[in-house]
């Protein structure tokens, strides 16, 4: 069964900046620190951190402090679903398209052998 993703005006801000989504984009392969994903990104810190804080507020990262120097920064289901959406609605999707292009090519061929029979 998929699962529904709904996403409020708080999301579709943190989206809207590419940063932000090379950052749950990075995030998906494992969970990082704020140090590592501006290594990754070629990001300063304070920016990361502040794309971080845009993210966790909508609802798409989750900060893991385990007691220890560093925090880590994961995916939280609804950033996973954004990043790795199901494979299944796309290929329903593609099998839709599909199936209606033939059956429009059947419809055309149809209807230009009645005319040719039929003159």
């Amino acid at each position: 069964m998929s699962q529904k993703i709904t996403l409020d005006l708080r999301s579709f801000k943190a989206l809207a900046a590419e940063s932000r989504v090379e950052i749950l984009k990075t995030l998906s392969s494992r969970r990082h620190t704020a140090t590592e994903l501006g290594n990754v990104l070629n990001m300063k810190s304070p920016s990361v951190r502040q794309h971080l804080d845009a993210l966790i507020s909508a609802g798409l990262v989750s900060k893991h402090d385990e007691g220890r120097k560093w925090k880590y920064y994961s995916l939280t289901k609804q950033g996973r679903g954004i990043v790795e959406p199901e494979d299944r609605s796309f290929t329903i999707l593609l099998t839709s398209t599909v199936l209606s292009a033939l059956g429009s090519v059947y419809a055309f061929y149809q209807s230009t052998f009645s005319k040719g029979i039929s003159d």
